[in-house]
């Protein structure tokens, strides 16, 4: 049965207890700061003007997200792949999502606003890594904060060394050379070609 109602859904995931609730606030304290500074690692999530949504990695040393304040961040941006779908999303629809993870704790942060573009020079020095500065800067204006529970984590034993696979890594080269149509020996030496700089872009580029 498709769902399609709120009360529908209510008769299968029950109204929240009033504690869970009150977990969501309106501005960053103490706990949620200490986590972003802690923080290597944020996806963030934005949408177009149809609703079309696309998700973000964005990743660097603990602490490379500024909190400005109790309600805004500033998050650099470093060289990337040039489509730039989540600064194009910012222009047509400000509203953003973000979720913060650190390797180890199993609860994550949510943070829910809206965000603006900036390229002030002083600021991109300002938050410049490896002697380059940013490429651009999202502010992100805080409307809402929530602490996940671990109960995720905890059940995909993310954090669970035991549990990893071998070192691997995906292969764009053969990715973009299946839809070249290139098969065989020709695949092969073209998706080397194609992995090859992509390596060449990592060392580069972050």
């Amino acid at each position: 049965m498709r769902i399609t109602e709120i009360s529908e859904l209510r008769k299968v995931i029950p109204e929240p207890s009033e504690s869970v609730v009150e977990k969501k606030v309106s501005r960053l304290d103490e706990m949620t700061i200490d986590f972003i500074r802690r923080s290597p690692f944020v996806v963030i999530s934005t949408a177009n003007s149809k609703g079309q949504i696309t998700a973000s990695p964005k990743g660097d040393s603990p602490g490379f997200i500024e909190v400005v304040d109790e309600t805004t961040l500033l998050v650099p941006d470093r060289p990337g792949n040039g489509l730039a779908d989540g600064h194009l999303n910012i222009l047509q629809n400000p509203s953003v999502g973000l979720i913060f993870f650190i390797p180890n704790v199993r609860e994550s942060l949510r943070i829910s606003g809206t965000a603006e573009l900036h390229h002030e020079e002083e600021l991109l020095d300002k938050f410049g890594v490896r002697g380059r500065p940013a490429v651009l800067l999202t502010k992100v204006l805080v409307d809402e904060v929530f602490f996940h529970c671990g109960k995720a984590l905890i059940r995909s034993e993310l954090w669970s060394p035991e549990s990893w696979n071998e070192p691997d890594r995906v292969s764009f080269g053969k990715a973009y050379a299946l839809r070249q149509g290139k098969h065989g020996l020709t695949g092969k030496a073209l998706a080397k070609v194609v992995d090859a700089a992509i390596e060449r872009d990592y060392q580069k580029n972050l």
